[in-house]
């Protein structure tokens, strides 16, 4: 009995996909117009350099995770990472593209929001920590101001004279 060839079907068809040519071309083409050299590409891609001229000249399939890294890393194509919201993002040597900006935003800018909105964080917990503090403070004030209400009689003089004192505010005991 001879067996028959059962056809596969993908379970997830890999829509962006093409032949290994196209793929391989498409790296050599990311690889040419980047500043890595083929020694810094297969330690990113974590492969040897017999992998990556196999890749490049179409004799293996490189895969799909690698193929849209090296968009991302190399072509400066972030949607490839992170979606359609970032079809219009672009990194390049230049900076980041962002739709609806004129120029890029280079490294030290970047790096300077990102310090902005650490300290933003910072002072934001530093703000929620005050607040319990302030809350903490205002009823232990009114505890004892209650305190001092009950205590405070006629015959309880310096105690009454505190209590006159607090509502005045003149400091002098």
């Amino acid at each position: 009995m001879r067996k028959q060839s059962i056809k596969k079907q993908k379970i997830f068809p890999d829509s962006d996909r093409s032949d290994t040519k196209t793929e391989g071309n498409e790296l050599e083409n990311l690889l040419l117009h980047s500043p890595m050299t083929r020694a810094e590409a297969c330690h990113f891609f974590g492969v040897s350099a017999r992998t990556l001229s196999a890749w490049m000249q179409g004799r293996a399939r490189m895969p799909l995770a690698a193929l849209r890294l090296a968009r991302a890393r190399l072509g400066g194509n972030l949607s490839e990472a992170f979606g359609k919201p970032f079809d219009e993002v672009r990194i390049t040597p230049t900076g980041l593209h962002l739709p609806g900006m004129k120029y890029p935003l280079t490294i030290a800018e970047l790096r300077a929001a990102w310090l902005y909105i650490r300290e933003a964080a910072d002072a934001r917990a530093q703000l929620a920590l005050l607040r319990i503090e302030h809350r903490q403070l205002k009823a232990a004030a009114d505890y004892y101001r209650d305190i001092l209400k009950r205590e405070a009689t006629p015959d309880n003089f310096l105690l009454h004279f505190i209590q006159e004192d607090a509502h005045h505010g003149t400091g002098n005991i």
